[in-house]
Protein backbone atom coordinates (compact mmCIF):
# COMPACT_ATOMS: atom_id res chain seq x y z
CA UNK A 1 0.00 0.00 0.00
CA UNK A 2 1.22 3.49 -0.77
CA UNK A 3 1.58 6.29 1.72
CA UNK A 4 3.63 6.80 4.84
CA UNK A 5 3.25 5.09 8.08
CA UNK A 6 3.65 6.48 11.57
CA UNK A 7 5.18 4.53 14.34
CA UNK A 8 4.27 5.03 17.97
CA UNK A 9 7.08 5.33 20.51
CA UNK A 10 7.43 2.58 23.01
CA UNK A 11 6.80 3.35 26.69
CA UNK A 12 10.52 2.90 27.40
CA UNK A 13 11.62 5.34 24.73
CA UNK A 14 9.00 7.83 25.87
CA UNK A 15 10.32 7.68 29.42
CA UNK A 16 13.90 8.17 28.24
CA UNK A 17 12.94 11.21 26.21
CA UNK A 18 11.11 12.83 29.10
CA UNK A 19 14.02 12.21 31.46
CA UNK A 20 16.42 14.01 29.11
CA UNK A 21 14.33 17.18 29.17
CA UNK A 22 15.48 19.10 32.29
CA UNK A 23 13.20 21.88 33.50
CA UNK A 24 14.06 25.05 35.46
CA UNK A 25 12.44 23.56 38.54
CA UNK A 26 14.67 20.49 38.19
CA UNK A 27 17.70 22.74 38.28
CA UNK A 28 16.50 24.37 41.49
CA UNK A 29 15.54 21.13 43.21
CA UNK A 30 18.20 20.16 45.78
CA UNK A 31 19.10 16.57 46.59
CA UNK A 32 19.88 15.42 50.11
CA UNK A 33 20.95 11.80 50.77
CA UNK A 34 19.68 10.81 47.33
CA UNK A 35 16.25 12.32 47.82
CA UNK A 36 15.02 15.10 45.60
CA UNK A 37 13.42 17.97 47.53
CA UNK A 38 10.88 20.41 46.11
CA UNK A 39 12.47 23.19 44.03
CA UNK A 40 11.45 25.96 46.41
CA UNK A 41 13.76 24.60 49.11
CA UNK A 42 16.68 26.05 47.15
CA UNK A 43 15.17 29.51 47.43
CA UNK A 44 14.59 28.96 51.14
CA UNK A 45 18.23 27.89 51.60
CA UNK A 46 19.44 30.89 49.60
CA UNK A 47 17.29 33.25 51.65
CA UNK A 48 18.60 31.65 54.86
CA UNK A 49 22.20 32.08 53.67
CA UNK A 50 21.60 35.76 52.89
CA UNK A 51 19.94 36.20 56.28
CA UNK A 52 22.87 34.59 58.09
CA UNK A 53 25.41 36.69 56.19
CA UNK A 54 23.36 39.79 56.99
CA UNK A 55 23.22 38.92 60.69
CA UNK A 56 26.91 38.06 60.79
CA UNK A 57 27.80 41.33 59.10
CA UNK A 58 25.71 43.37 61.53
CA UNK A 59 27.13 41.51 64.52
CA UNK A 60 30.67 42.06 63.23
CA UNK A 61 30.01 45.79 62.91
CA UNK A 62 28.50 45.99 66.40
CA UNK A 63 31.36 43.98 67.88
CA UNK A 64 33.93 46.30 66.30
CA UNK A 65 32.02 49.36 67.50
CA UNK A 66 31.92 48.08 71.08
CA UNK A 67 35.64 47.28 70.99
CA UNK A 68 36.34 50.87 69.93
CA UNK A 69 34.21 52.15 72.82
CA UNK A 70 35.85 49.82 75.35
CA UNK A 71 38.41 52.39 76.66
CA UNK A 72 35.52 54.56 77.90
CA UNK A 73 33.88 51.79 79.88
CA UNK A 74 36.01 52.39 82.98
CA UNK A 75 34.43 55.79 83.63
CA UNK A 76 30.88 55.41 82.33
CA UNK A 77 28.37 53.36 80.41
CA UNK A 78 28.52 53.00 76.63
CA UNK A 79 25.61 51.91 74.43
CA UNK A 80 24.65 51.70 70.78
CA UNK A 81 21.26 50.91 69.26
CA UNK A 82 21.92 49.13 66.01
CA UNK A 83 24.29 48.54 63.11
CA UNK A 84 23.83 48.05 59.40
CA UNK A 85 25.45 48.27 55.99
CA UNK A 86 24.67 49.17 52.39
CA UNK A 87 25.43 47.48 49.09
CA UNK A 88 27.72 50.40 48.30
CA UNK A 89 30.05 49.12 51.02
CA UNK A 90 29.06 51.70 53.65
CA UNK A 91 28.81 50.54 57.27
CA UNK A 92 26.54 52.26 59.79
CA UNK A 93 26.29 52.35 63.58
CA UNK A 94 23.31 54.15 65.11
CA UNK A 95 22.70 56.02 68.37
CA UNK A 96 25.93 55.69 70.33
CA UNK A 97 25.91 57.14 73.83
CA UNK A 98 28.41 57.49 76.65
CA UNK A 99 26.99 58.31 80.10
CA UNK A 100 29.72 59.41 82.57
CA UNK A 101 29.54 58.07 86.09
CA UNK A 102 29.56 61.60 87.54
CA UNK A 103 26.00 62.24 86.28
CA UNK A 104 26.95 64.74 83.58
CA UNK A 105 24.88 64.95 80.41
CA UNK A 106 25.83 62.01 78.16
CA UNK A 107 27.86 62.33 75.00
CA UNK A 108 25.84 61.13 71.99
CA UNK A 109 26.61 60.32 68.37
CA UNK A 110 23.53 60.05 66.17
CA UNK A 111 25.19 57.93 63.50
CA UNK A 112 28.63 56.75 62.41
CA UNK A 113 29.11 55.96 58.73
CA UNK A 114 32.17 54.11 57.46
CA UNK A 115 32.80 54.39 53.72
CA UNK A 116 34.74 51.26 52.72
CA UNK A 117 36.20 50.39 49.30
CA UNK A 118 33.00 48.50 48.42
CA UNK A 119 30.55 45.74 49.28
CA UNK A 120 33.01 42.95 48.46
CA UNK A 121 35.41 44.48 51.00
CA UNK A 122 32.65 44.13 53.62
CA UNK A 123 31.79 40.56 52.59
CA UNK A 124 35.42 39.52 52.93
CA UNK A 125 35.29 40.51 56.59
CA UNK A 126 32.47 38.10 57.47
CA UNK A 127 32.84 35.08 55.17
CA UNK A 128 34.36 32.27 57.26
CA UNK A 129 37.23 31.45 54.87
CA UNK A 130 37.84 34.91 53.47
CA UNK A 131 40.76 35.90 55.71
CA UNK A 132 43.50 34.26 57.75
CA UNK A 133 43.36 34.27 61.51
CA UNK A 134 45.75 36.45 63.48
CA UNK A 135 47.83 33.41 64.39
CA UNK A 136 47.97 32.31 60.75
CA UNK A 137 49.16 35.74 59.69
CA UNK A 138 51.88 35.68 62.34
CA UNK A 139 53.06 32.33 61.01
CA UNK A 140 53.07 33.75 57.46
CA UNK A 141 55.19 36.68 58.61
CA UNK A 142 57.64 34.37 60.38
CA UNK A 143 57.90 32.35 57.17
CA UNK A 144 58.76 35.52 55.25
CA UNK A 145 55.43 35.80 53.44
CA UNK A 146 53.53 39.08 53.30
CA UNK A 147 50.81 37.96 50.92
CA UNK A 148 48.20 37.22 53.58
CA UNK A 149 46.75 40.23 55.37
CA UNK A 150 43.96 40.16 57.90
CA UNK A 151 42.13 43.04 56.14
CA UNK A 152 41.70 43.38 52.38
CA UNK A 153 43.53 46.14 50.56
CA UNK A 154 42.08 49.49 51.66
CA UNK A 155 43.12 52.39 49.42
CA UNK A 156 40.59 54.74 51.06
CA UNK A 157 38.51 54.65 54.23
CA UNK A 158 36.25 57.39 55.58
CA UNK A 159 34.69 57.60 59.06
CA UNK A 160 31.88 60.13 59.38
CA UNK A 161 30.45 60.88 62.83
CA UNK A 162 27.12 62.65 62.46
CA UNK A 163 25.05 64.68 64.90
CA UNK A 164 27.57 64.79 67.73
CA UNK A 165 26.38 66.11 71.08
CA UNK A 166 29.27 66.52 73.52
CA UNK A 167 26.96 66.97 76.51
CA UNK A 168 28.63 68.85 79.36
CA UNK A 169 32.12 68.24 78.02
CA UNK A 170 34.52 69.95 75.68
CA UNK A 171 36.13 68.20 72.75
CA UNK A 172 39.47 68.08 74.52
CA UNK A 173 38.10 65.81 77.25
CA UNK A 174 37.95 62.88 74.82
CA UNK A 175 40.58 64.07 72.35
CA UNK A 176 43.30 65.87 74.35
CA UNK A 177 45.16 66.88 71.18
CA UNK A 178 42.13 69.07 70.30
CA UNK A 179 41.85 70.68 73.71
CA UNK A 180 42.05 74.19 72.22
CA UNK A 181 39.33 73.72 69.60
CA UNK A 182 35.59 74.41 69.94
CA UNK A 183 33.62 71.15 69.68
CA UNK A 184 30.98 72.66 67.36
CA UNK A 185 32.62 75.74 65.90
CA UNK A 186 35.98 74.23 64.99
CA UNK A 187 37.55 77.53 66.09
CA UNK A 188 40.78 77.89 68.07
CA UNK A 189 40.29 79.12 71.64
CA UNK A 190 36.68 79.86 70.77
CA UNK A 191 35.54 81.60 74.00
CA UNK A 192 38.83 82.76 75.51
CA UNK A 193 38.66 86.35 76.75
CA UNK A 194 34.96 86.17 77.57
CA UNK A 195 34.16 87.05 81.17
CA UNK A 196 32.88 83.63 82.23
CA UNK A 197 33.53 81.16 79.40
CA UNK A 198 36.39 79.14 77.95
CA UNK A 199 34.37 76.98 75.52
CA UNK A 200 30.70 76.58 74.63
CA UNK A 201 28.24 73.72 74.61
CA UNK A 202 25.57 73.22 71.97
CA UNK A 203 23.04 74.94 74.24
CA UNK A 204 25.36 77.89 74.84
CA UNK A 205 25.72 78.53 71.12
CA UNK A 206 22.02 78.26 70.33
CA UNK A 207 20.37 79.73 73.44
CA UNK A 208 22.82 82.33 74.73
CA UNK A 209 24.60 83.47 71.59
CA UNK A 210 22.04 82.82 68.88
CA UNK A 211 24.41 80.74 66.71
CA UNK A 212 23.37 77.54 64.97
CA UNK A 213 25.74 74.83 66.29
CA UNK A 214 24.95 72.53 63.37
CA UNK A 215 25.29 68.78 63.64
CA UNK A 216 28.73 68.74 65.20
CA UNK A 217 29.87 66.36 62.45
CA UNK A 218 33.39 64.97 62.30
CA UNK A 219 35.09 63.20 59.34
CA UNK A 220 38.30 61.15 59.37
CA UNK A 221 39.67 60.23 55.95
CA UNK A 222 42.49 57.76 55.25
CA UNK A 223 43.94 57.83 51.72
CA UNK A 224 46.87 55.91 50.29
CA UNK A 225 49.24 58.36 48.56
CA UNK A 226 52.09 55.99 47.67
CA UNK A 227 53.39 52.48 48.09
CA UNK A 228 54.17 53.04 51.78
CA UNK A 229 52.71 56.52 52.32
CA UNK A 230 49.33 57.40 53.79
CA UNK A 231 47.44 60.63 54.49
CA UNK A 232 44.95 61.10 57.31
CA UNK A 233 42.64 64.10 57.20
CA UNK A 234 40.44 65.19 60.10
CA UNK A 235 37.60 67.60 59.29
CA UNK A 236 35.09 69.12 61.66
CA UNK A 237 33.39 72.33 62.59
CA UNK A 238 30.52 74.20 60.99
CA UNK A 239 30.38 75.67 57.46
CA UNK A 240 28.28 78.48 58.94
CA UNK A 241 30.79 79.31 61.69
CA UNK A 242 34.30 77.90 61.36
CA UNK A 243 35.99 74.74 60.10
CA UNK A 244 39.18 72.96 61.11
CA UNK A 245 41.15 70.56 58.89
CA UNK A 246 44.10 68.58 60.25
CA UNK A 247 46.20 66.78 57.65
CA UNK A 248 48.90 64.30 58.64
CA UNK A 249 51.16 62.40 56.23
CA UNK A 250 52.77 59.11 57.26
CA UNK A 251 55.37 56.63 56.09
CA UNK A 252 54.38 53.08 57.05
CA UNK A 253 56.61 50.04 57.63
CA UNK A 254 54.63 48.02 55.05
CA UNK A 255 52.26 48.50 52.10
CA UNK A 256 50.08 51.54 52.77
CA UNK A 257 46.95 49.85 51.37
CA UNK A 258 47.19 47.46 54.34
CA UNK A 259 47.39 50.23 56.96
CA UNK A 260 44.60 48.62 59.00
CA UNK A 261 46.94 45.72 59.71
CA UNK A 262 49.67 48.11 60.86
CA UNK A 263 47.76 50.24 63.39
CA UNK A 264 49.88 48.94 66.25
CA UNK A 265 53.17 49.39 64.39
CA UNK A 266 55.37 52.44 64.04
CA UNK A 267 54.11 55.11 61.67
CA UNK A 268 56.48 57.96 60.86
CA UNK A 269 54.77 61.34 60.65
CA UNK A 270 56.38 63.24 57.79
CA UNK A 271 54.08 66.31 57.71
CA UNK A 272 51.35 67.93 59.80
CA UNK A 273 49.15 70.85 58.81
CA UNK A 274 46.32 72.58 60.71
CA UNK A 275 44.01 74.88 58.74
CA UNK A 276 41.34 76.95 60.50
CA UNK A 277 38.94 78.61 58.08
CA UNK A 278 36.67 81.23 59.60
CA UNK A 279 33.14 81.70 58.19
CA UNK A 280 32.07 84.59 60.38
CA UNK A 281 32.43 83.04 63.82
CA UNK A 282 35.31 85.28 64.97
CA UNK A 283 33.35 88.50 64.43
CA UNK A 284 30.27 87.05 66.18
CA UNK A 285 32.39 85.81 69.09
CA UNK A 286 34.16 89.13 69.53
CA UNK A 287 30.91 91.11 69.52
CA UNK A 288 29.05 88.75 71.85
CA UNK A 289 31.85 88.63 74.44
CA UNK A 290 32.39 92.39 74.23
CA UNK A 291 28.69 92.96 74.92
CA UNK A 292 28.72 90.60 77.90
CA UNK A 293 31.87 92.19 79.30
CA UNK A 294 30.56 95.70 78.55
CA UNK A 295 33.75 96.65 76.70
CA UNK A 296 34.48 97.55 73.10
CA UNK A 297 35.58 94.90 70.59
CA UNK A 298 39.22 96.08 70.55
CA UNK A 299 39.47 95.60 74.32
CA UNK A 300 37.86 92.19 74.05
CA UNK A 301 40.43 91.10 71.45
CA UNK A 302 43.24 92.14 73.82
CA UNK A 303 41.61 90.09 76.57
CA UNK A 304 41.37 87.13 74.18
CA UNK A 305 45.09 87.32 73.40
CA UNK A 306 46.01 87.56 77.08
CA UNK A 307 43.77 84.60 77.88
CA UNK A 308 45.33 82.52 75.12
CA UNK A 309 48.80 83.29 76.43
CA UNK A 310 47.86 82.48 80.02
CA UNK A 311 46.00 79.32 79.08
CA UNK A 312 48.85 77.91 77.05
CA UNK A 313 51.43 78.89 79.65
CA UNK A 314 49.95 75.94 81.54
CA UNK A 315 51.86 73.85 78.98
CA UNK A 316 55.08 75.73 79.65
CA UNK A 317 55.51 77.53 76.32
CA UNK A 318 56.07 81.16 75.26
CA UNK A 319 55.45 82.41 71.72
CA UNK A 320 57.61 84.95 69.93
CA UNK A 321 55.99 88.39 69.43
CA UNK A 322 55.72 87.89 65.66
CA UNK A 323 53.83 84.63 66.23
CA UNK A 324 51.34 86.39 68.49
CA UNK A 325 51.02 89.23 66.01
CA UNK A 326 50.17 86.76 63.23
CA UNK A 327 47.65 84.95 65.40
CA UNK A 328 46.11 88.33 66.28
CA UNK A 329 45.10 88.77 62.62
CA UNK A 330 43.00 85.62 62.94
CA UNK A 331 41.59 86.66 66.33
CA UNK A 332 40.69 90.11 65.02
CA UNK A 333 39.71 89.66 61.37
CA UNK A 334 38.98 85.94 61.00
CA UNK A 335 41.84 85.37 58.56
CA UNK A 336 42.39 81.76 57.52
CA UNK A 337 45.06 80.40 59.86
CA UNK A 338 47.52 77.67 58.80
CA UNK A 339 50.15 75.94 60.94
CA UNK A 340 52.40 73.49 59.10
CA UNK A 341 55.65 71.63 59.61
CA UNK A 342 58.55 71.74 57.15
CA UNK A 343 60.51 68.61 57.96
CA UNK A 344 63.71 67.78 56.05
CA UNK A 345 63.63 64.78 53.71
CA UNK A 346 64.00 61.53 55.60
CA UNK A 347 62.99 63.04 58.95
CA UNK A 348 59.79 62.48 60.89
CA UNK A 349 57.92 64.02 63.78
CA UNK A 350 58.85 61.09 66.01
CA UNK A 351 62.56 61.88 65.67
CA UNK A 352 62.04 64.93 67.91
CA UNK A 353 59.75 63.37 70.52
CA UNK A 354 62.41 63.15 73.25
CA UNK A 355 63.93 66.58 72.68
CA UNK A 356 63.18 69.84 74.43
CA UNK A 357 60.50 72.11 72.99
CA UNK A 358 63.12 74.50 71.57
CA UNK A 359 65.06 71.71 69.86
CA UNK A 360 61.92 70.02 68.54
CA UNK A 361 60.52 73.21 67.05
CA UNK A 362 63.87 73.93 65.44
CA UNK A 363 63.83 70.54 63.76
CA UNK A 364 60.19 70.70 62.68
CA UNK A 365 60.68 74.22 61.26
CA UNK A 366 56.94 75.04 61.40
CA UNK A 367 55.39 78.18 59.97
CA UNK A 368 52.26 80.11 60.90
CA UNK A 369 50.25 81.84 58.20
CA UNK A 370 47.30 84.20 58.60
CA UNK A 371 45.90 85.41 55.31
CA UNK A 372 48.94 86.35 53.22
CA UNK A 373 51.30 86.85 56.19
CA UNK A 374 53.60 83.94 57.08
CA UNK A 375 56.16 83.81 59.91
CA UNK A 376 58.44 81.19 61.40
CA UNK A 377 56.69 79.54 64.32
CA UNK A 378 59.15 80.38 67.11
CA UNK A 379 58.41 79.35 70.69
CA UNK A 380 60.49 78.78 73.81
CA UNK A 381 60.00 76.60 76.84
CA UNK A 382 59.18 78.19 80.20
CA UNK A 383 58.21 76.72 83.60
CA UNK A 384 54.66 75.38 83.55
CA UNK A 385 52.07 77.55 85.31
CA UNK A 386 48.96 75.52 86.18
CA UNK A 387 45.78 77.30 87.16
CA UNK A 388 45.07 77.81 90.88
CA UNK A 389 43.81 74.53 92.28
CA UNK A 390 40.69 75.75 94.04
CA UNK A 391 39.54 78.38 91.57
CA UNK A 392 36.57 77.48 89.35
CA UNK A 393 36.73 80.13 86.70
CA UNK A 394 37.26 81.03 83.08
CA UNK A 395 40.77 81.87 81.91
CA UNK A 396 40.01 85.59 82.03
CA UNK A 397 38.76 85.26 85.61
CA UNK A 398 42.01 83.45 86.47
CA UNK A 399 43.95 86.42 85.09
CA UNK A 400 41.84 88.83 87.17
CA UNK A 401 42.36 86.66 90.24
CA UNK A 402 46.12 86.51 89.75
CA UNK A 403 46.49 90.23 89.10
CA UNK A 404 44.19 91.15 91.98
CA UNK A 405 42.12 93.55 89.92
CA UNK A 406 38.71 93.59 88.31
CA UNK A 407 40.38 94.45 85.03
CA UNK A 408 43.57 92.79 83.86
CA UNK A 409 46.54 95.03 82.96
CA UNK A 410 46.29 96.74 79.63
CA UNK A 411 48.10 95.07 76.75
CA UNK A 412 50.76 96.80 74.70
CA UNK A 413 49.50 95.94 71.24
CA UNK A 414 48.41 92.67 69.67
CA UNK A 415 51.84 91.07 69.83
CA UNK A 416 52.55 91.64 73.55
CA UNK A 417 50.73 91.82 76.85
CA UNK A 418 51.33 93.32 80.26
CA UNK A 419 54.40 92.13 82.12
CA UNK A 420 52.62 89.54 84.21
CA UNK A 421 50.85 88.01 81.23
CA UNK A 422 54.00 88.17 79.08
CA UNK A 423 55.88 86.02 81.56
CA UNK A 424 53.26 83.34 81.04
CA UNK A 425 52.83 83.73 77.30
CA UNK A 426 52.59 80.74 74.99
CA UNK A 427 51.80 79.98 71.35
CA UNK A 428 48.40 80.65 69.92
CA UNK A 429 48.39 77.66 67.62
CA UNK A 430 48.83 73.91 68.05
CA UNK A 431 52.16 72.82 69.44
CA UNK A 432 53.81 69.57 68.38
CA UNK A 433 52.19 67.85 71.34
CA UNK A 434 48.74 68.61 69.93
CA UNK A 435 49.41 67.98 66.27
CA UNK A 436 48.47 64.31 66.06
CA UNK A 437 51.98 63.17 67.00
CA UNK A 438 53.87 62.21 70.18
CA UNK A 439 54.22 64.93 72.78
CA UNK A 440 57.51 66.70 73.33
CA UNK A 441 58.62 65.74 76.83
CA UNK A 442 59.86 68.06 79.55
CA UNK A 443 61.92 67.26 82.61
CA UNK A 444 59.17 66.63 85.17
CA UNK A 445 58.67 64.51 88.26
CA UNK A 446 57.54 61.03 87.20
CA UNK A 447 55.43 59.05 89.67
CA UNK A 448 54.63 55.38 90.12
CA UNK A 449 51.10 54.34 90.98
CA UNK A 450 51.99 53.70 94.64
CA UNK A 451 53.36 57.26 94.85
CA UNK A 452 49.85 58.52 94.07
CA UNK A 453 48.51 57.01 97.30
CA UNK A 454 50.35 59.70 99.24
CA UNK A 455 49.62 62.49 96.77
CA UNK A 456 46.00 63.23 97.68
CA UNK A 457 45.37 66.92 97.07
CA UNK A 458 48.08 67.18 94.40
CA UNK A 459 47.66 68.13 90.76
CA UNK A 460 48.81 65.32 88.47
CA UNK A 461 48.70 64.20 84.87
CA UNK A 462 47.82 60.54 84.39
CA UNK A 463 48.69 58.64 81.23
CA UNK A 464 46.08 55.95 80.55
CA UNK A 465 45.84 53.04 78.16
CA UNK A 466 45.85 54.20 74.56
CA UNK A 467 48.15 57.15 75.44
CA UNK A 468 45.20 59.20 76.71
CA UNK A 469 46.08 61.85 79.30
CA UNK A 470 43.97 63.34 82.07
CA UNK A 471 44.92 66.25 84.31
CA UNK A 472 43.30 66.95 87.64
CA UNK A 473 43.40 66.99 91.44
CA UNK A 474 43.63 63.67 93.29
CA UNK A 475 40.67 63.60 95.69
CA UNK A 476 41.18 60.03 96.93
CA UNK A 477 43.51 57.14 96.18
CA UNK A 478 43.40 53.47 97.07
CA UNK A 479 45.31 50.41 95.94
CA UNK A 480 42.51 49.78 93.43
CA UNK A 481 41.60 53.19 91.99
CA UNK A 482 42.27 56.93 91.85
CA UNK A 483 39.49 59.53 92.04
CA UNK A 484 40.47 62.55 89.99
CA UNK A 485 38.77 65.96 89.93
CA UNK A 486 39.09 67.45 86.45
CA UNK A 487 38.64 71.14 85.80
CA UNK A 488 35.89 71.86 83.26
CA UNK A 489 34.40 75.12 82.07
CA UNK A 490 32.00 76.25 84.78
CA UNK A 491 32.87 73.48 87.22
CA UNK A 492 34.58 70.13 87.79
CA UNK A 493 34.05 66.56 86.72
CA UNK A 494 34.98 63.71 89.09
CA UNK A 495 36.26 60.49 87.62
CA UNK A 496 37.20 57.15 89.17
CA UNK A 497 40.11 55.52 87.34
CA UNK A 498 41.01 51.87 87.94
CA UNK A 499 44.64 51.05 88.73
CA UNK A 500 45.17 48.81 85.71
CA UNK A 501 44.23 51.71 83.42
CA UNK A 502 47.09 53.92 84.68
CA UNK A 503 50.35 53.43 82.79
CA UNK A 504 52.14 56.59 83.91
CA UNK A 505 51.82 59.70 86.09
CA UNK A 506 53.56 62.96 86.79
CA UNK A 507 53.09 65.83 89.22
CA UNK A 508 52.14 69.19 87.64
Amino acid sequence: MGGSKTRNKSPASSKAASSSETTFKDLLSPRILGFKLPWYWTLIALALFVFLIDMQTRMAIKSTAYSVLAPLAYSGETKLRNAGYGFDGALHVYDISYAPEDGSAPIRVGQVDVETPGFWWVVQQVLPDSKPSRSERMLDELAGSDDSWYYPATPRLVLHLRNLDWGDYGLGWLVPALNWVGPYTGALFEAEGCPEDSWWTRGDLSDRIGMDPGGGDLRIIYEVTGETSLRRTLEFGNPGLSELTIRSDYELPGPAEHFLDQLGEEWRTTAVEWTVQDHGFVAKRNQFCADVAKVDVATLIERHLQSVQRLLAVNGIRAAPEVMATYARYARDGETLVWRTNLPNGRAFEDYADLSVDAAISGLAPTLTAGDAAVAYVITEIPERPFPENLIASTWEVIEHETGSATAPAAAGHATTAATAAEASSPAVPTPASASAPAVRSAVEQLKYDDLLGAVGSQVELTLEGDRRLRGLIESATAQQIELRIRMAGGYARMAIQRHRVVGARRI
